[in-house]
């Protein structure tokens, strides 16, 4: 995607004198707004020969973004689903496996105060264009924070100590971007930093890193003692949602997650690329919940509603992995 944007490429494309096909590989991305007027270039526009590929062609809940996408591509002319693609040997059938972990007290209260924030901007009527971006930016902090304190949740360690085999390999484990907290806190460490130390403490395992900050070489050495067994696991943030092909992944532990519908999409496929002696992948899926079943009195609890959405936010995860 970043190829197309390149005036280099453009540049060689006014060169090039017989019939051209662009192919736009995960062209979801090039419906943002970025694209948009650059699309417009005449080097681009003249190409009558275009094709788009993705998993995930919809732009979920962006409207503008694949109206960018469908100028420039056209309508979908084919689809394949992941039930075609199992049914017909091209993929591994899966199962899936939900865990539900609760927020520790002190994290409950925090994601109670954080909605309440939340709720009181979302319905505020500022007429003032410049104090609406202020609240724009304030509101998109706040929803992003109160998503980070669902992936970094302690519990969640605990649980993938309790699933885990530590006789197995070809693992792999997505964690939430952020610092620690609560009973791991180390002076700001990472999440991802803490769930390998912890793991590797508690248990017999050999885990590595794959995220932005390992170089190129760094990431082949990684994928490399993955294939051939010499790590267990690879714990990873969102470099492996996209572009990356490791057939040998049996199991993924989602420890961190969005309510990004492609998200569910990219990464469910890291997970079902053939390979051999794999005749079936394993999901195992971390949900939050704010607390226990029998802690609940009534449903008249004032915090009932903001707990209750929230709940309602990681079963859509569990109906999207789960289905027939």
């Amino acid at each position: 995607n970043k190829t197309l944007q390149n005036i280099s490429f453009v540049r060689a494309l006014r060169r090039i004198k017989k019939d051209v096909m662009i192919v736009v590989d995960e062209c979801h991305n090039i419906g943002s707004s970025s694209f948009e007027e650059f699309l417009e270039k005449e080097e681009l526009k003249k190409i009558s020969l275009k094709l788009g590929l993705s998993a995930t062609p919809d732009r979920q809940g962006d409207q503008k973004g694949n109206e960018i996408i469908e100028k420039y591509l056209g309508n979908v002319v084919f689809q394949f689903s992941l039930e075609d693609a199992i049914k017909g040997g091209f993929l591994t059938n899966y199962k899936y496996y939900p865990y539900f972990v609760t927020l520790s007290e002190e994290e409950e209260k925090e994601y109670i105060e954080l909605s309440k924030k939340i709720a009181s901007m979302s319905f505020s009527k500022n007429s003032n264009l410049k104090d609406r971006k202020k609240e724009s930016t304030a509101l998109e902090m706040l929803l992003f924070k109160r998503a980070r304190l669902l992936n970094l949740t302690n519990s969640k360690i605990e649980k993938l100590l309790e699933v885990i085999n530590e006789d197995s390999f070809n693992n792999l484990i997505y964690v939430g971007a952020g610092k620690s907290k609560g009973d791991y806190e180390d002076s700001g460490q990472k999440f991802i930093d803490k769930t390998i130390e912890v793991i590797s403490e508690k248990l017999d395992f050999k885990l590595m890193k794959f995220t932005s900050e390992e170089s190129k070489d760094e990431r082949e050495v990684v994928i490399q003692k993955f294939t051939e067994k010499n790590i267990n696991a690879v714990v990873a943030i969102k470099c492996l949602d996209e572009g990356i092909n490791i057939p040998s992944i049996e199991r993924a532990y989602i420890l961190g997650s969005t309510s990004n519908y492609r998200e569910y999409v990219q990464r469910r496929g890291r997970i079902l690329r053939k390979s051999d002696n794999k005749s079936i992948a394993e999901i195992h899926d971390f949900l939050v919940v704010p607390r226990s079943y029998e802690s609940y009195q009534s449903i008249q609890d004032s915090n009932f509603s903001i707990e209750k959405k929230m709940v309602e936010g990681e079963l859509k995860r569990l109906q999207f992995f789960g289905f027939k």
